[in-house]
């Protein structure tokens, strides 16, 4: 992207920009995609998304559809180019239509992040409880997993009702060819919970022990198109006995049967005590972090506009107004749960002040102590920003949306948060005795030899 920048204010900076064939086909494709997700659209082996959404939805014009959500994706890219990181998000101007094979200009005036200064940056000094790991959660856990394995034991007989266990024989058959990953001589099988449709559980109620029966029901397929469709199948059942769970006991029989990677009870505990414990110790650590990032935002010195106030505050609404919406709760319902709409203003007041100022706090000594961070770094804050997913393809996205700016303060603000932790001192309130020692490094190397990311 071609980008002419040219500060027309202390803290205003003008970017003319020129998207180019590819970036704007780039952006046309992430809208249409994004659409399509939201709008239950299947992808299609061979299949550009416009066709598919033509296909299922009967759009013809999929680019017209999302050219606004397209041309909103742009700045960030233009932002990217300049490595900006803005106050808020700046809003594109155009002139114009987004269309697939031309180039596209357009203009965002961005605001950027404004620079403040603390009081002090000399070593903060805090007081904290001291890590404890409570090794009666591993078999709280244990005993989870053990009412998830549950062995079965003859029931006295009776006729079929939801929620009932039974040992089934089965045959199904669709237009008269046996489905044999569904056949079976004997299998434990749970009425109402999902595991068949609900029209086959239906043709067992009030079946009992020694009773065969033959009847059709409706299964989910999809047709040639690649079109949702329900199916006829033809079931052969008969009822062996009625079953009742029962929880077994662990033992290094149950732990080869269920968990054969494991040699025996012991070394199951022994593992999941490490990741409980290295789970724990993660969580303290953020606390202490937490509480060290408080403890130096009190040094905060300056005044925030009251349009980062504003900005800010209408994107924490936003991102929450998605949580409660994914959570099936209308957004009514959500403050009257919390005190009133006067009770989450306040609430939301503090929340945004706390917000900028740790941030600010933390972008202050980023800059002051002249911290640098690498690759390392991003993989870091991938890791943070989304636990669990490959670290690697989190920060894939982040450069294929031109959010890498967005990524680069997580990762500045992260390694502040780290500086102010081993710079400082830190006192364990108590007894420090009586907490348990985390993992050591060598376990913890150990338990992450798997990953080629490297810690510091």
């Amino acid at each position: 992207m071609k980008v002419n920048m040219r500060k027309t204010s202390d803290n205003t900076l003008r970017l003319e920009c020129v998207a180019n064939e590819k970036e704007v086909g780039h952006v046309l494709d992430m809208a249409s995609w994004a659409f399509a997700e939201a709008n239950g659209v299947q992808p299609q082996p061979g299949k550009t998304v416009g066709q598919c959404c033509q296909e299922q939805l009967g759009i013809k014009n999929l680019d017209s559809l999302v050219e606004k959500d397209a041309v909103e994706l742009l700045p960030p890219f233009a932002l990217d180019e300049k490595e900006i990181i803005p106050a808020w998000p700046p809003k594109p101007i155009i002139d114009g239509a987004l269309k697939r094979g031309d180039s596209f200009r357009f203009v965002i005036n961005v605001t950027t992040k404004p620079e403040y200064e603390l009081t002090s940056y000399d070593p903060i000094t805090i007081d904290v409880p001291p890590f404890r790991f409570d090794d009666s959660v591993v078999e709280a856990q244990l005993n989870q997993m053990v009412q998830g394995f549950p062995q079965f034991e003859t029931a006295d007989p009776k006729p079929l009702e939801m929620g009932d266990n039974c040992l089934i024989a089965l045959k199904c058959f669709e237009d008269g060819e046996e489905l044999k990953n569904l056949t079976t001589e004997s299998r434990s099988y749970k009425l109402g919970v999902g595991y068949m449709p609900p029209s086959f559980d239906e043709g067992l109620l009030g079946m009992q022990p020694g009773d065969e029966k033959e009847f059709t029901f409706k299964a989910p397929g999809v047709d040639a198109e690649g079109k949702p469709t329900e199916n006829d199948v033809q079931a052969q059942v008969r009822i062996i006995e009625i079953q009742k769970p029962v929880a077994p006991e662990p033992n290094d029989e149950w732990v080869s049967m269920n968990f054969p990677m494991y040699s025996s009870l012991q070394a199951l505990k022994d593992d999941m005590t490490l990741t409980m414990s290295m789970q724990a110790r993660r969580e303290y650590d953020q606390q202490v972090e937490g509480m060290a990032i408080a403890e130096a935002a009190k040094r905060f010195t300056g005044k925030i506009s009251d349009e980062m106030y504003e900005r800010t505050r209408e994107a924490i609404i936003q991102n929450l107004q998605q949580e409660v919406a994914q959570q099936g709760m209308s957004w009514e319902q959500f403050m009257q749960q919390n005190g009133g709409e006067q009770q989450m203003g306040m609430m939301l007041m503090l929340q945004t002040r706390e917000m900028l100022v740790q941030g600010f706090t933390l972008d202050a000594i980023y800059r002051h102590e002249k911290l640098k961070i690498g690759d390392n770094d991003l993989l870091k804050a991938c890791n943070t920003m989304n636990p669990g997913a490959d670290p690697r393809q989190t920060l894939a996205r982040f450069k294929d949306g031109g959010r890498m700016f967005a990524l680069r303060e997580t990762a500045q603000r992260m390694k502040a948060a780290q500086w102010l932790v081993s710079t400082g001192t830190i006192n364990p309130l108590g007894d420090p005795t009586a907490a348990v020692v985390s993992p050591t490094a060598q376990e913890v190397a150990d338990a992450l030899k798997e990953s080629d990311i490297s810690l510091h």
